[in-house]
């Protein structure tokens, strides 16, 4: 509810809610862009457009740059990012994982997040949409 000046008033404080396309492993500017709201809703009817971050990251090695793409299995157009499944016969997790683990092994608090996300990472999950879901749940935890 607005006051006059069109402020929220203090009885009744407006909940901002960020609706955002869910990533694979986000970039800092994703998080720092959540950090104004209240609450993340994450967009799962928009249609899947290739070439974007909803299943690929790049990641800092000590060779540069690493893009890391979840391979998909998208049959026909205009598919619903909620509907979007993952082809796990290619071994991909265990390659990101090895990736991930061999760039950041030595940074600060990996030892902290490493068991969660190598779950998360290696569990299996079928829908690009749980999976980015699973990990932004983790990284905000």
């Amino acid at each position: 509810m607005h006051s006059e000046s069109g402020q929220p008033s203090d009885n009744h404080p407006e909940n901002r809610v960020l609706l955002i396309e869910p990533h694979y492993l986000p970039t800092l500017e994703f998080f720092c862009t959540a950090i104004p709201f209240d609450e993340i809703r994450l967009e799962c009817c928009a249609h899947y457009v290739k070439q974007g971050y909803r299943n690929r990251t790049i990641i800092n090695t000590a060779n540069g740059p690493l893009v890391l793409s979840v391979p998909l299995s998208i049959k026909g157009n205009r598919i619903p990012l909620g509907a979007v499944t993952i082809d796990n016969t290619s071994g991909w997790a265990r390659q990101h994982w090895r990736a991930i683990e061999s760039a950041y092994r030595k940074a600060p608090f990996f030892e902290h997040y490493e068991t969660g996300l190598r779950t998360i990472l290696q569990s299996g999950t079928n829908l690009l949409f749980d999976l980015n879901q699973e990990i932004l749940s983790f990284c905000l935890n």
